[in-house]
């Protein structure tokens, strides 16, 4: 079965798509936004680092020296949005999932339900973040900067928010599993196969590590970040809620 191409990923035929949504798009809300006085939230990537030579979490200062267009692209819109000099908080995340729309969790318990044979890269070490964590962390923010007052400036800048712990994809994958299992989503099976990343060619080259460190926000902002095992146990339990609903109400697949 050929492999989906992942929406975080920039296929070489739409590298000026990336560069006009990511680069772009940025700096033109940035303009406006710094024409107005007004703070902009946007929301950048791991991809910005080269995941090359690296023994610890990722931090705000580190280089960036992305490996892909995608990551460029993100680059370049963070970079718009500074020289703009628009009031701003840029959020770098990782490896992102949830309950809606298409991600790694949900095409991993997609094709276990169907039976389809799971062979998961292993070489590839990031921190799951689940949208709802990211989401959370980010109303939080915006209510500690507007209770701040005439302080807002100092907490505004760039900063990772990214669950806790580091996993490889099949970690990922192999969790997911079996919290779904344990939610009665899926029937026991057999574990997926590790691999390496050239065995699992993708359009566009990933970092083979993308853990960031989210203390800074943490300290800054009185954060808590979850465990990427915690949060991803609570998405699975949304999703079986999900199922249980549709099936009260007729509406379960068959």
């Amino acid at each position: 079965m050929p492999r989906p191409t992942p929406p975080w990923t920039a296929p070489r035929q739409e590298r000026e798509r990336a560069r006009r949504v990511n680069a772009e798009g940025p700096a033109a809300l940035a303009a406006w936004a710094a024409r107005r006085g007004a703070l902009l939230v946007h929301f950048s990537s791991d991809y910005v680092f080269s995941g090359e030579g690296q023994a610890f979490p990722w931090r705000e200062q580190d280089p960036t020296a992305p490996l892909n267009a995608y990551g460029r692209s993100k680059l370049e819109g963070e970079q718009a949005i500074r020289d703009a000099g628009a009031r701003h908080l840029i959020l770098r995340s990782a490896w992102l999932y949830g309950p809606h729309g298409r991600n790694f969790v949900k095409t991993i318990l997609s094709r276990a339900a169907r039976g389809q044979p799971l062979r998961v890269v292993a070489d590839q070490v990031g921190s799951p973040t689940s949208v709802a964590v990211l989401a959370s962390a980010t109303a939080l923010m915006l209510g500690r900067w507007l209770a701040a007052g005439a302080d807002a400036r100092s907490l505004e800048g760039t900063y990772h928010v990214a669950c806790a712990g580091q996993a490889s994809w099949h970690d990922f994958a192999v969790a997911a599993l079996e919290f779904a299992r344990e939610a009665g989503l899926l029937p026991p099976g057999p574990p997926p196969a590790e691999i390496t990343s050239a065995d699992w060619p993708s359009p566009a080259r990933r970092p083979a590590w993308s853990v960031l460190d989210s203390s800074l926000v943490e300290a800054r902002f009185g954060l808590r970040l979850p465990h990427w095992r915690e949060a991803l146990a609570e998405t699975i339990a949304e999703l079986a809620a999900a199922r249980a609903a549709a099936a009260l109400f007729g509406d379960a697949p068959c």
